[in-house]
This record gives C-alpha cells, structure tokens and sequence, in this order.
C-alpha cells in the first residue's frame, strides 16, 4: 500500500485546527455547537436560546466549511477566515453570508 497515494492532504490549516481541537475543551471544530459557542463568546448579552437556535440551525443548513467561516468571524480570525474563503466555492460564501442575514428573524432576534 502507498501510503503517499491514499493519504488525504490535510494543509497547514486543516493541522492547526485539528490540533486546536484536540486540546481546547470548546466543543469541536466547526459543528453547530462550535457555533453556539463561538458566538456566546463573542456576543456574551445574546440570550443563550438564540445562540442554540443559530447552532442548531446551521448545522442543518451549512457545509463544515461555511460553519468554519462564521465561527472564524466571530473568533476575528481573518487569517483562517481567509484561508477558508480561499478553498471555498462561491456558493458556500454565500450561503454563509445569507444565513447570518436570515438566521436571527428565525432565531428570535429583535429587529433594530
């Protein structure tokens, strides 16, 4: 078996956020409680049922991907945010974008 053929390329991104991962006690990666974490953390006056509501959410409605890119928003992580808006196609851009215009109106977020 050649191990160079059937190993998946993981880049330099994929390693530091696998490795990130493992020895945070957040929950993991990129789910929709990731999320939900990321977005308590950054909005700590959010009521935690709409944090919940957008994690939930967006682990049925987003890729990894798109899920990633929000939480590296939140995070103010422009280098990961860049690195992901690099590898992802348009339309996983856009989904991102256009789930955070219409997730808080589901979620219950009153209009300013």
């Amino acid at each position: 078996m050649n191990l160079k053929q059937s190993t998946p390329r993981v880049g330099l991104f994929g390693c530091a956020a696998l490795l990130i991962a493992a020895c945070s006690s957040e929950p993991e990666g990129n789910s929709g409680a990731a999320l939900t974490a990321a977005m308590q953390k950054s909005s700590p006056d959010m009521p935690a049922e709409i944090a919940e509501c957008f994690g939930r959410l967006a682990e049925d409605e987003l890729s990894a991907n798109g899920r990633a890119l929000l939480i590296a928003g939140m995070q103010q992580d422009e280098a990961g945010a860049k690195a992901l808006r690099e590898q992802m196609n348009f339309t996983d851009i856009a989904a991102a974008g256009m789930f955070m215009v219409s997730a808080g109106g589901r979620c219950g977020v009153p209009e300013e």
